[in-house]
């Protein structure tokens, strides 16, 4: 690899890190909030998409309680399903 497993580079203005190989998985997947925060880096990408106060440009909790009702929107029911068989 050119920068190794681990290297930042600037994404939008802000500094971004990445974390690859096995050990950075192990980071992101398994990382506290306070060394890995998802909210600072895609607000800036998903807010001029969706708006303020939705998706990542909100507090967690509330991010948590969109993703369940997406979820349920977008699970297709079988019995729902016109093309289903």
């Amino acid at each position: 690899m050119q920068h190794g497993d681990c290297f930042t580079f600037i994404l939008l203005g802000k500094k971004t890190t990445v974390f690859l190989g096995r050990q950075g998985n192990e980071f992101i997947l398994n990382g506290k909030i306070k060394d890995v925060n998802a909210e600072e880096i895609y607000t800036v990408l998903t807010t001029p998409v969706f708006g303020s106060d939705v998706v990542y440009d909100c507090p967690n909790a509330k991010l948590m309680e969109q993703k369940k009702v997406c979820r349920t929107f977008l699970t297709i029911v079988p019995s729902a399903n016109p093309y289903s068989s």
